[in-house]
């Protein structure tokens, strides 16, 4: 179905970021490339499917279903997409249309690219999200999805037309186990079909559950080839040793801190309801300096929606919210947002973004070019814009911009689901440091019960 022969992907000044590479994927097979954030998967992806960054161009060979695509013109690629090809995107705000009900942009691939009539693909659509367990969601917008939630709606998006060959790129970032076994099952009944699937993840456990081949790759470099079973369970690299290693159930367990001192936050009874449905009721809590407290719970349960209430960024339904801080502290209160696109304008350089900060709150080069090094970021980053970086490497500079303003509070709305293992323990020990160091407190929401067991000192599940 693929064949890939030497394919690297330069700069226009023919700086090599990925190196030649060569593989083939038959048809009725996973092929999954597992790698830390930055090391190229993505880019090896959008070469394969002909949108790379701009900037950036791909040099090699690539046949599919026996055609030279890298012979044939841009558009006569584009107009594979959809028919195909299709790409299941690592950020799905960025390819669902904020203007637009759900349904709509699933309904509008089955009429346009697979020629259904508009009460089959409505019909087909709305199968559709029974499968992901979305009925609910069909008429809400984007804006209204958590992030797990869109990126199930981006998935049967992108899958409407019906393509043949599928490109996922991080198809499960961001997505409770249940989410993510349901995707990864969706994805074994395209390899069940005689389709090809070619998933790029920092998920082991993705990667088990898809079989097939695995590909571990480091910094442009394919490093280690093999079944997956075989090379996830018995590696012969010391790399993928460390990535295996660094999963959140082999973690140590961080001593817990007592409440002791006056809190940061208090909030009582608090209770949330959307859409007429109940979210949550009656939760309190009460945040210390130097304290972790981590929330759990299914996507869509209102995780989110609890930290943008003590931000005051959302009313609460019932219940009262002290703050410590004084009304012209509030910067002190800051957010680590799920999705990072959210944080930085797409089309300001971001080291404008960063300068812009740290003129309004006088703050010192030196503090900024630290917290890169301690967060594993090479300075030249922040020279680019967001849409030039990985999903990974935008949360990490996030995760920067929040910790330079130096808070006594940070909610941090599932702050490493974009990130590999080995990046999301680097950030998670930096972010414990940071605890450790001073008095901020920090609310952790994320899917993964295991990272929330190994660093929080209470745990809240919705």
């Amino acid at each position: 179905m693929l064949v890939v022969k030497n394919l690297s992907v330069k700069t226009l000044d023919g700086n090599i970021i990925v190196n030649p590479v060569s593989f083939e994927l038959v048809a009725g097979e996973a092929l999954t490339i597992v790698g830390e954030t930055g090391s190229g998967k993505t880019l090896l992806a959008q070469a394969i499917a002909n949108n790379l960054p701009e900037g950036l161009i791909a040099e090699g060979e690539i046949y599919l279903h026996d055609q030279a695509i890298h012979t044939i013109s841009a558009d006569d690629r584009n107009a594979l997409w959809g028919k195909t090809i299709c790409v299941l995107p690592q950020e799905p705000t960025r390819s669902l249309d904020p203007t637009m009900h759900a349904i709509k942009q699933v309904k509008e691939g089955y009429q346009i690219v697979k020629g259904l009539n508009a009460s089959d693909a409505t019909a087909q659509a709305s199968h559709d999200f029974e499968s992901v367990k979305l009925p609910h969601a069909t008429h809400k917008y984007p804006f209204e999805l958590s992030g797990g939630m869109a990126q199930r709606v981006a998935f049967l998006a992108s899958r409407s037309g019906g393509a043949t060959f599928t490109v996922a790129d991080e198809p499960t970032k961001g997505l409770d186990a249940n989410r993510r076994d349901d995707i990864a099952k969706q994805l074994r009944s395209l390899i069940e079909k005689n389709e090809g699937v070619f998933t790029i993840t920092h998920d082991i456990d993705v990667a088990h559950q898809l079989g097939g081949r695995v590909m571990i790759m480091r910094k442009g470099d394919i490093i280690e080839v093999g079944e997956s079973q075989q090379v996830l369970s018995h590696p012969a690299h010391p790399y993928t040793q460390e990535l295996i290693d660094a999963d959140p159930r082999r973690w140590p367990k961080r001593e817990a801190k007592s409440n002791k001192g006056p809190s940061i936050v208090n909030a009582k009874n608090l209770s949330k309801s959307r859409g007429g449905k109940a979210l949550f009721s009656d939760v309190s809590l009460s945040l210390h300096p130097g304290q972790i407290i981590g929330v759990s719970g299914d996507s869509g349960c209102g995780k989110s929606t609890l930290g943008d209430m003590l931000l005051g960024l959302l009313p609460s339904d019932s219940g009262t919210i002290e703050w410590a801080h004084k009304n012209n502290e509030k910067h002190k209160a800051q957010k680590l947002f799920q999705d990072p696109t959210d944080v930085f304008s797409a089309h300001v350089p971001l080291r404008t973004s960063f300068n812009d900060l740290m003129k309004k709150y006088h703050i010192g080069q030196d503090k900024l070019t630290g917290l890169l090094a301690e967060l594993r970021l090479d300075e030249g980053l922040i020279d680019r814009n967001p849409d030039q970086v990985s999903g990974g490497e935008l949360q990490r500079l996030a995760i920067v911009r929040v910790m330079l303003l130096d808070p006594t509070f940070i909610f941090a709305d599932e702050p490493t689901s974009r990130l590999d293992m080995l990046t999301q323990k680097a950030v998670i020990e930096a972010l414990v440091n940071v605890v450790k160091h001073s008095d901020v407190a920090i609310m952790i929401v994320s899917h993964d019960k295991a990272l929330l067991s190994s660093v929080c000192d209470e745990l809240i599940t919705l």
